[in-house]
């Protein structure tokens, strides 16, 4: 009975242990962690040039903003709250359309919309 007791008591313990680990869906941290993390993955999928760079840098900044802020004073009303979110999306996908080269913003486009298919299906950028 005491080994019993001890198995489940140790299998909860590392199950715990492992979900604490594991990043949680909606923290997604500071606008300034997110944009570094974009364009620090921008930079390597795209080839940026260190010019490229501190521009995008600035652009995911301002975006990462609205959308923190939008998530901040969200009602509630998940169908709006996506459409604003699309917005967003396009209106920093215009800016950065001026900053990328022809090729690198076909291939970012390729990206997010395969991360857009792939989304929910547990295949995202780990």
């Amino acid at each position: 009975m005491k080994n019993l007791i001890f198995s489940l008591v140790a299998i909860f313990a590392i199950t715990f242990s492992l979900e604490a680990q594991r990043p949680q869906r909606g923290n997604m941290g500071t606008p300034e962690e997110m944009a570094k993390k974009q364009t620090e993955r921008m930079k390597e999928d795209l080839g940026l040039t260190d010019k490229q760079t501190t521009k995008i840098q600035s652009i995911n900044l301002k975006y990462a903003n609205k959308q923190q802020e939008l998530r901040k004073n969200a009602s509630g009303d998940r169908e709006a709250m996506r459409e604003s979110m699309k917005t967003i999306r396009d209106e920093r996908m215009t800016e950065l359309k001026k900053v990328l080269t022809e090729e690198q913003v076909e291939k970012l486009v390729a990206q997010e919309k395969e991360r857009m298919q792939n989304r929910g299906q547990g295949q995202g950028r780990k």
